[in-house]
């Protein structure tokens, strides 16, 4: 299954067997980072297919699992599942289950792809197709709270003569505290550098 990256793996459901806050799953996901408010998104997944059924689908969280060593995500969404939905009977599972709708994820937008290359042609995320010679060093995306993901750009001019540039280097950290990921061409070969080392 192809994965959007601002998903990983749930470590507590990466197999059928080892689903307890999940059962009927057979893999979930969790949301990279949490949102600004501060919970997280969960997709749970049976045959490849959207796992919707309670209590083991996935649904929106309160706190994210990231935050203070994931204790409040353990007093607000697993205590309480297990209680209501593990421990007492059914009526008590469905009251616990109105507040945890399960998302199909009709309103998610999967992250589309952008391009540059050459001297150098950029395609931008929505689909703008556009030519850019300028020389220097360059943000193609520049990380926020909201969206952490940053990219940059290095564009040089091939010769004292030329009356254009090229693209020669990239460099993209995903998300705070992620390493920096730099690819440079020069005639020669293409290096690939992490946090700055090849």
């Amino acid at each position: 299954m192809a994965v959007d990256p601002n998903f990983v793996v749930d470590p507590q459901c990466h197999d059928s067997s080892g689903c307890f806050y999940h059962p009927g799953a057979e893999i979930c996901y969790f949301s990279a980072v949490p949102s600004p408010s501060g919970g997280g998104q969960q997709c749970c997944y049976q045959n490849r297919q959207i796992y919707l059924q309670r209590p083991g689908a996935g649904y929106p969280t309160i706190l994210h699992p990231s935050i203070q060593a994931g204790f409040p995500h353990k007093a607000f969404e697993q205590y309480p599942l297990s209680m209501c939905c593990m421990v007492a009977d059914k009526e008590d599972c469905d009251k616990y289950m109105k507040t945890r709708n399960p998302d199909d994820g009709s309103n998610y937008t999967a992250p589309t792809t952008s391009l540059g290359n050459g001297d150098p042609h950029y395609t931008t995320f929505d689909g703008l197709y556009y030519i850019f010679n300028g020389a220097g060093e360059f943000w193609l995306v520049k990380g926020s709270e909201k969206q952490p993901f940053s990219a940059q750009a290095r564009h040089v001019v091939p010769s004292d003569d030329a009356d254009y540039a090229y693209l020669m280097a990239y460099a993209f950290k995903p998300y705070p505290n992620a390493s920096i990921i730099q690819v440079e061409t020069n005639p020669l070969s293409t290096e690939i550098y992490h946090n700055r080392h090849t």
